[in-house]
């Protein structure tokens, strides 16, 4: 059996051409404007010895080799997550997330 594979070059060569902005981590910090529910504040205890392992673990965890899928940024993500994405949000929780906002 054989398989005819059909490409459409010019969507091919747009998405070559097409730059990709840098992708940002979304940002949590504050509500959207018609959210009809307010959160009320909590606080959390994690051991130090757990959030050192979470640290180990991001940072020893290895992220896939650049491909063409993963280097699409469709808005529908039906390649999945772009690698820029998953690089980003490595970086923020590796090097800029503070993992201990009210520590002693």
């Amino acid at each position: 059996m054989s398989i005819l594979l059909v490409c459409d070059f010019r969507n091919f060569v747009n998405a070559k051409k097409k730059v990709i902005s840098s992708a940002k981590m979304a940002d949590y910090r504050s509500l959207p404007k018609n959210a009809s529910l307010k959160p009320t504040p909590y606080r959390l205890h994690i051991d130090d010895q757990k959030i050192e392992d979470m640290k180990t673990l991001i940072r020893l965890s290895p992220l896939g080799p650049t491909t063409y899928e993963n280097q699409q940024d469709s808005p529908d993500r039906r390649f999945g997550i772009n690698i820029k994405w998953m690089k980003n949000a490595k970086d923020s929780w590796q090097n800029h997330y503070d993992w201990c906002v009210d520590c002693p």
